[in-house]
């Protein structure tokens, strides 16, 4: 049944009694369609003539008054109509109708199989077919407009555009000349000939192209290849040109004989290079700028960051005097605070370039809020504010959605809560607004009696690096980025965030989301209790990784755990030591010299390592914590992953995890 857009149909046929039953069968096939109908051939071709109409297919009957369905076929044709056109033939008239599909007919079929079913399928056919032919002259159209604007924007283009063809030593193509824009005239072209680069090319750039184009000549497809060089005008000035090129055509012996090159003056941005070293910085306020610079800083950041918060958790297991333990405790308490820091920027960069990533998987509810609870009421406590956890009790305990995210936004929130109130209380609200078939829609409230948020301010708190006042950050640290975060995060999640708030009053932040129900089938019972580490004894583990200060910092966390472990530098080492030592787990970085993490575990899992070690199981224990990098990871045949500084409760458990699966 279609019930969509109308299709409008032509049905030119002399016996009423057929018409009617044609439109009989139309209407039981629930079709939404305008019919129009002709008797004679000659009507249907003055219909052809009136520009505004139009038909989406026409049913024709062979045995016309005055011509037959053949002539009128073509004539209609000839018209230019490229819609189906489907023949409706009487008992014995199959020959005819083959016939006329060889003059262009779509189908045809018998008029006793007329039935809405028959109706149905035909018109589908045909609409599948005009859908499939607008879609070729769409693209036509589309072609013809792209090759007419190639060919305009070659020929004004400012650069110089060219084809270089090895075989005959010359450009085959080119837009006009880059000794034209130098000033030479076409007699001094042809008195130097050949040698014109030989007498105008900077002396110092000379084996530069003689090399580039040497590189040219063995290229692989669809690698750029880029030189800057100066070349001499009629002044006797040397001018810049930076030239990219690409190989454009190969022999049947799959040697390069052509490349597609162009060729721009960049002697204007030589002189102001210095300029716009220093405009950089300006330059990098655009989002995406920004964005780049600010994942790269973070990851880089993140690698030390994992030795410091590692090594001080080491130190701080063994027995100190009081003065060594304080100071070990506010390392490790800075440490927590850069990490908060670094990772909202790492999550502002992705959001920022569009690689945040917002899962849907089945989680507990319930749990989610109590595992908070935990965390912001001692500090809250440590305060003196009164912290409660409200959840309302029509609230599904297993939903599905991302509870990674709605921690991170319930955290955000609560945090700010509580460093923005000196006295009185901080409590979150969860509250069932719709009960539907398959979704639940919640508000989640956020309400404190802190410092409040001033009316003109409650528009611009969600921007990035805002905060409410110039001193903020002075009196209570931060990025500027919690609230910015978390409001992008919740329209990720397809929801809204409202804020309610009085300056020495206090402020109610709401957001509002819809969930799937879930039935808990696939949420892991570990994630709904506390993991306490866990003694390896017996577990001997090789560690992958190239950073002597991260060999250090898993080493030692390992040996807490009284196992054994071996460290190879990169992929090649850890296969030699698979090929002669049985290993219980693999801890694997990803960004290695000789041979990464990825690239090892595909030899691995090949069983170039040995059969025994095929199927060994592999964390990824990396720096890069981009989604796509996680999918990355399980994808090559990875177990699991963790990202950098981890945390040793959730490395010790996977580790536990995957080694008694292997054994069972």
């Amino acid at each position: 049944m279609n019930s969509g857009k109308q299709i409008r149909i032509l049905i030119v046929e002399d016996d009423e009694i057929d018409v009617r039953a044609f439109e009989r069968a139309l209407k039981k096939s629930g079709i939404n369609y305008n019919l129009k109908s002709c008797i004679y051939a000659n009507d249907a071709l003055k219909l052809f003539s009136n520009k505004e109409t139009s038909f989406d297919c026409i049913f024709l009957d062979y045995q016309l008054p005055g011509m037959d369905g053949l002539t009128l076929l073509k004539k209609i044709k000839t018209l230019g109509f490229e819609r189906p056109i489907l023949i409706m033939t009487s008992q014995g008239d199959e020959k005819v109708a083959v016939q006329m599909m060889k003059a262009g007919a779509f189908d045809y079929f018998p008029k006793s199989d007329l039935s809405p079913s028959k109706i149905t399928k035909s018109i589908n056919s045909i609409i599948q077919m005009n859908e499939i032919s607008d879609e070729k002259i769409r693209i036509e159209k589309t072609l013809e407009s792209q090759k007419q604007f190639t060919e305009a924007v070659t020929k004004h283009s400012p650069n110089i555009i060219y084809v270089y063809d090895f075989t005959v030593n010359k450009y085959v193509y080119l837009n006009r000349s880059i000794f034209e824009e130098l000033g030479y005239n076409k007699a001094q072209v042809k008195e130097m000939g050949n040698k014109i680069y030989e007498h105008t090319v900077h002396p110092g750039h000379i084996k530069t192209m003689a090399k580039h184009m040497q590189m040219l000549s063995t290229a692989k497809d669809n690698i750029i290849h880029e030189v800057e060089y100066q070349i001499k005008n009629t002044e006797g000035k040397w001018v810049w040109y930076y030239n990219r090129d690409i190989v454009f055509k190969r022999d049947t012996n799959n040697k390069v004989i052509q490349i597609l090159g162009s060729t721009s003056n960049i002697s204007n941005m030589k002189k102001v290079e210095d300029d716009l070293r220093l405009a950089k910085q300006d330059a990098e306020n655009s989002a995406q700028v920004k964005a780049e610079f600010l994942s790269n800083m973070s990851h880089e950041i993140r690698t030390p960051m994992n030795a410091i918060i590692g090594l001080t958790d080491v130190l701080l297991s063994k027995k100190h005097d009081d003065f060594v333990a304080d100071n070990l405790k506010s390392i490790k308490q800075s440490a927590d605070n850069l990490l908060v820091i670094i990772n909202d920027i790492l999550d502002f960069s992705k959001i920022e370039a569009g690689k945040l990533v917002i899962e849907s998987i089945d989680f507990n509810f319930k749990y989610q809020f109590d595992h908070i609870s935990k965390i912001m009421a001692n500090k809250a406590e440590a305060k003196g504010l009164v912290y409660k956890n409200i959840i309302d009790k029509r609230i599904p305990k297993y939903l599905m959605g991302d509870p990674f995210r709605l921690n991170q936004i319930i955290i955000n929130l609560a945090g700010n809560a509580i460093k923005f109130t000196k006295i009185g209380f901080v409590k979150i609200v969860s509250e069932l607004i719709a009960d539907n078939a398959d979704t639940v829609d919640i508000k989640i409230s956020v309400i404190d009696s802190g410092i409040g948020v001033s009316k003109d301010k409650q528009k611009t708190i969600f921007e990035s690096f805002t905060q409410a006042a110039s001193d903020t950050s002075r009196f209570f640290g931060g990025t500027g980025l919690g609230l910015t975060i978390t409001n992008q995060l919740v329209n990720l999640m397809n929801g809204k965030i409202l804020v309610n708030s009085k300056v020495d009053v206090g402020s109610d932040f709401s957001i509002f989301l819809t969930f799937k129900k879930s039935k808990g089938i696939n949420v892991d019972p570990s994630s709904e209790e506390n993991k306490n580490e866990q003694s390896l004894a017996g577990f001997n583990i090789l560690v992958v990784e190239d950073n002597k200060i991260n060999q250090k910092v898993i080493t030692q966390i390992l040996k807490t755990w009284n196992c054994e472990c071996s460290v190879a530098e990169n992929g090649r080492e850890a296969i030699k030591y698979l090929s002669k030592k049985d290993f219980d787990i693999i801890l694997m970085d990803l960004q290695m010299p000789v041979l990464n993490g990825f690239e090892a575990t595909k030899l691995i899992r090949k069983g170039v390592a040995g059969t025994k070690s095929k199927n060994i199981p592999i964390i990824a224990l990396t720096a890069d914590a981009f989604p796509e990098t996680k999918n990355k990871v399980m994808d090559t045949g990875m177990n699991d992953f963790v990202s950098k500084p981890f945390k040793k409760t959730e490395l010790n458990y996977k580790i536990v995890k995957l080694v008694n699966l292997s054994k069972n």
